[in-house]
């Protein structure tokens, strides 16, 4: 969500499924378990890198170790 706040879109439709993603964590049948993956993510060192690394199999061990004890 940092990144949709960075980079701002100009498309529609990029628009309306960021707004339908937070309307989905929001809603609140959903509330403890947007918690728990705030909770779970939010120890992540660098997640955007590591995954994006793990993604191209470029990951480096710190990569790993990163998402495995995240």
């Amino acid at each position: 969500m940092r990144q949709w706040l960075l980079r701002p879109s100009t498309s529609l439709a990029v628009i309306r499924q960021r707004h339908e993603a937070i309307a989905c964590l929001v809603d609140p049948e959903n509330v403890s378990i947007a918690d728990k993956l705030h909770k779970s993510i939010g120890g992540l060192k660098g997640a955007p890198l590591a995954l994006n690394r793990l993604k191209k199999g470029k990951a480096t061990l710190q990569n790993w170790k990163s998402v495995v004890q995240g």
